[in-house]
């Protein structure tokens, strides 16, 4: 029997589209609420990072490859009908998301194909035109090498933020290697200035506390109060208006575990968002920076993508054209990296962005000091999520 690994990293309302696209949206909707639930739950409250957005490409590349019961499955994950669906809305979110103004934004898809078998042509050309993914021969038994080789491809696509993704022992079995990344840079509309960051009190509990550097500073922004969340959400817009942070953060010391609960409805948070106002806001957060490995296995068996990842009941029978053995994901792995500081998230030019107010605001405090869940959307489609909690 031969594997195929699956390995992703990630760095950190559309207007109107079609009934495919919005079906994918709810979709990814879907996913990343189930998807934070089951890597929270298993965290031991330390901080983190995901990308379930970064997932989608790479599943969606299986659904393509796969057939029977391994098929329905992937499709049922991603919230997509039928193969034909698939190819329409990752099209359309694909264009949609190549053009943002004054973000960065590269989604990069590679599989790697081992030099003994042959690719199939009509998954290598659906794959390339639908999900940009460039195809390489590799020679897996050369596992040093090749590791070498994915590793500095990685770090270049990631402006050398994911080092060592893939582990040379990792690639002994592997026929075929999936590899994404999503990389993030932008900076803030309104930008932190570095002399107004200090070292706050940060409570981790209502009986722990450390200091972290906080930044801080007075600005416009959206800001609502959640009475089904328990939690007060703000949101900190990067410049081009087209991309976002959203902290979403509880009212008790103690309220993360409930908050978490709550998020478990991904429609309650959606209403939040839509019913947010703006008020004039002295903003303290933390600069914080987060890098998180996850293990996919576990947590896409949990959310019913059960039999790519089984040696016998797999069926990847349309990825390559000679099958003596049976395929299957024996590896599937995320790397994913955050770094929130007083210019924006990663590097990036200096921005300003003055809002004018025809009437007086009352000031509104934000104090973030005390664990909170963060989100960070691009056309209010959720990329990155995960929690910050100072450990």
């Amino acid at each position: 029997m031969k594997c195929i690994a699956l390995t992703l990293l990630a760095i950190v309302a559309m207007g109107r589209c079609s009934n495919d696209a919005a079906l994918l949206l709810e979709g990814n909707l879907r996913l990343t609420t189930k998807f934070f639930s089951e890597v929270a739950k298993n965290n031991n409250n330390d901080s983190f990072v995901m990308s379930p957005f970064s997932v989608l490409t790479p599943l969606a590349q299986l659904v393509l490859g796969s057939g029977g019961g391994t098929h329905n499955e992937i499709l049922t994950a991603i919230g997509m009908p039928n193969d034909q669906s698939t190819i329409s809305a990752f099209t359309e979110l694909t264009t949609r998301l190549g053009s943002l103004e004054g973000t960065v934004l590269r989604l990069v898809n590679r599989i790697y194909v081992s030099k003994k078998f042959n690719l199939n042509k009509h998954y290598a050309a659906m794959t390339d035109q639908t999900l940009n993914s460039e195809i390489k021969s590799a020679d897996f038994s050369q596992a040093d090498k090749t590791a070498t080789e994915i590793n500095k491809w990685v770090e270049v696509q990631t402006n050398n933020r994911i080092k060592n993704l893939i582990d040379p022992k990792d690639l002994s079995k592997v026929v075929v290697l999936l590899v994404n990344s999503i990389y993030f840079q932008s900076t803030w509309q309104n930008q932190f200035s570095i002399d107004s960051t200090t070292s706050r009190d940060f409570h981790v509990t209502k009986n722990i506390t450390v200091k972290v550097p906080m930044m801080r500073q007075t600005a416009t922004f959206n800001f609502v109060r959640s009475d089904e969340l328990k939690s007060t959400i703000i949101e900190l817009p990067y410049v081009g208006n087209n991309s976002a942070l959203y902290i979403i953060l509880p009212n008790d010391v103690d309220g993360i575990t409930q908050l978490q609960n709550a998020l478990n409805d991904y429609s309650i948070l959606e209403k939040a968002l839509q019913n947010m106002q703006t008020d004039l806001i002295d903003v303290q957060i933390p600069r914080f920076t987060i890098e998180t490995k996850i293990n996919l296995k576990s947590v896409l068996r949990n959310l019913g993508v059960e039999k790519v990842f089984d040696p016998i009941e797999s069926d990847l029978s349309k990825i390559v054209d000679e099958q003596s053995e049976q395929l299957y994901v024996g590896q599937a792995t995320q790397k994913a990296f955050v770094d929130v500081n007083e210019k924006g998230t990663a590097a990036g030019a200096a921005n300003e962005l003055k809002i004018q107010m025809s009437a007086p605001l009352i000031m509104n405090y934000f104090v973030a000091d005390r664990p909170f869940v963060f989100d960070l959307r691009i056309h209010n489609i959720p990329i990155f999520r995960g929690i910050y909690t100072a450990s």
